[in-house]
């Protein structure tokens, strides 16, 4: 049953399911998005399984509990496959990029993220501050989201401002991108042949 006194943001008003986050914008107050779950299957099959989990004559609207995911980036992804363009912001701090990428990934809904990212890839490529950003999870974040001309160009920088005989650290890296971290050239190499 839908907490009824917890805040609702609409992502689409006449929407059937309330997604309920751990919070949104830095509170730790439970918060629901109300969405559509015609969207939701249409873009996502991690979705269509958590919904039809839910029993058919559940009471309307339907309610999924997602409070283990970033709160910010899943209401972002969110108005990302409904379309909602125009409350999107122009552009995100890298740490909320990579937690977008993430989400799309676990959610298995790339496709309709992804090519939506391109605008705050590229803020952040042009971005005159992009030495105080980790460029690990920009990197990570480009390669999640299958964008390989962002990918390559943060990789071209990262490599380039590195000084000769530097070892390259990345902290924070996750999935198969830490597998690679302290690897020997040679053992890299197998994997390129």
């Amino acid at each position: 049953m839908p907490n009824l006194k917890m805040p609702v943001v609409d992502v689409v008003p006449d929407g059937d399911v309330l997604l309920t986050l751990s919070g949104l914008a830095g509170t730790h107050t439970q918060v629901a998005l109300r969405v559509s779950g015609f969207v939701l299957t249409m873009t996502s099959p991690v979705f269509t399984a958590l919904l039809a989990a839910l029993k058919e004559n559940a009471e309307a609207p339907k309610q999924i509990l997602v409070t283990e995911d970033h709160g910010d980036s899943m209401y972002l992804l969110l108005h990302i496959i409904h379309l909602r363009n125009n409350v999107l912001p122009p552009q995100i701090p890298p740490e909320h990029l990579h937690k977008l990428a993430l989400l799309a990934q676990k959610y298995q809904c790339v496709v309709a993220v992804g090519r939506a990212t391109l605008q705050w890839f590229d803020r952040l490529y042009h971005s005159r501050q992009n030495s105080t950003f980790d460029i690990f999870q920009v990197i990570e974040a480009a390669q999640l989201l299958d964008e390989p001309t962002y990918f390559a160009r943060f990789t071209e920088r990262c490599l380039l401002s590195q000084p000769m005989g530097t070892a390259i650290t990345a902290q924070g890296v996750s999935g198969a991108q830490s597998k690679l971290v302290g690897k020997s050239r040679p053992e890299l190499s197998k994997g390129c042949a």
